[in-house]
């Protein structure tokens, strides 16, 4: 990638159409790339590059911050494609997004060495002057993958690429919610549901192995529930396992056996130790009752 971390302090590299500019406030380094505007235009801004995969890597990385207040993706949105230019196809790196959660988040895509792509950063405003939408994008890298390798970053903790990417799967019913099913996700497009509004039988488990980044120093998560029975037969729980210095495989129980009947959306935080490895399990229990099943929603797993 040329220019991938914008500290040349501009865009060259870079092809762009509509308000696209460099920033001061950064992820790191002294620049990044703004595009769209915190003035109200109508239509697209994007920014794209394209470029040759190495040999030697393997993954597409880059970060992102959305700044959209008091909007919806209906109107306003960013998102991010990877063509394959040899063979016309696109691929979604990051499924169009509305939030304002002020967060730097990493999005990945897998690249194949010797193909020519071309990324593409493209946001979209409706033009109302109340709510103008832009997005700042930082340290755009071809990265390499080693066998057994864990990286810096909880993978698709937003669940905005619609799937479960970059999770272990496990149990009775694990699937993907949009805002317009139960009740919705927390933010953006996507989140993900354990359980089922019909009863089932057993545990529905979401995993993630990470490793906390050099500057992390805690992890969080939302959740809410329907849960009508008791907490003796159907909860929610989360765990954090890592590994200490002599060898110690240690598990924290960073939210207890919940039966929450409010259906609000509820934050849960703890502390992490940059360059240790953790291993996350959100799991959800329901005792198969036809007359009171259960589920938990999930949205929001973040590393800061």
């Amino acid at each position: 990638m040329t220019n991938g971390d914008f500290e040349r302090g501009d865009f060259s590299g870079w092809q762009t159409t509509g308000a696209v500019s460099v920033t001061s406030s950064a992820r790191t380094g002294s620049y990044a790339l703004t595009v769209g505007s915190s003035v109200a235009l109508n239509g697209d801004s994007t920014a794209s590059q394209t470029f040759v995969a190495p040999a030697n890597m393997s993954q597409l990385s880059f970060w992102y911050k959305v700044v959209s207040p008091n909007d919806t993706v209906q109107y306003d949105w960013v998102a991010a494609t990877l063509t394959d230019v040899a063979a016309n196809t696109t691929s979604t790196v990051m499924a169009r997004t509305c939030t304002n959660r002020g967060l730097w988040m990493q999005a990945r895509a897998p690249i194949t060495a010797g193909r020519q792509y071309r990324l593409t950063f493209r946001v979209h405003d409706d033009g109302n002057a109340n709510d103008p939408t832009y997005a700042v994008f930082d340290d755009v890298q071809l990265l390499q993958s080693v066998p057994g390798m864990v990286l810096p970053v909880v993978t698709n903790g937003t669940f905005e690429t619609g799937d479960l990417s970059g999770w272990q799967v496990s149990g009775a019913n694990v699937s993907m919610l949009t805002p317009s099913m139960l009740g919705g996700c927390k933010s953006g497009t996507s989140c993900v549901q354990l359980g089922s509004t019909a009863a089932t039988y057993g545990d529905s488990t979401i995993t993630q192995k990470f490793m906390a980044g050099a500057t992390a120093s805690q992890l969080s998560f939302n959740y809410r529930m329907s849960c009508p029975g008791s907490v003796a037969t159907d909860w929610i729980t989360a765990t954090l396992t890592y590994v200490d210095k002599n060898n110690n495989t240690i598990t924290s129980t960073i939210l207890p056996k919940t039966c929450a009947k409010t259906g609000a959306w509820t934050p849960v935080t703890t502390t992490v130790a940059p360059g240790t490895v953790y291993t996350l399990t959100i799991t959800h229990r329901d005792n198969n009752s036809s007359v009171d099943p259960s589920y938990s929603v999930v949205d929001d797993v973040i590393m800061q």
